[in-house]
């Protein structure tokens, strides 16, 4: 079995490969990086931020992190 952070990290890796398929334009994130500690999830921030860009797609992000300044549109 994998430990909360371990899963987090499996999750985090579905989501951003979820971004390398074209035929979805708009992809919905609930809260990525949740079980990471704060520099792997600010890092996973930027990595979804540049993802999106290469690939060309729309992401919303839902996170309940206050001290993110994450919002930029592309």
């Amino acid at each position: 079995t994998c430990s909360g952070g371990e899963f987090g990290k499996v999750f985090f890796a579905l989501q951003i490969t979820m971004l390398s398929i074209k035929h979805f334009k708009l992809h919905i994130i609930d809260e990525p990086g949740n079980e990471m500690d704060e520099g792997a999830r600010a890092a996973a921030h930027e990595l979804i931020s540049e993802q999106a860009e290469e690939h060309n797609k729309f992401v919303i992000r839902v996170d309940h992190d206050y001290n993110l300044e994450i919002i930029k549109f592309v």
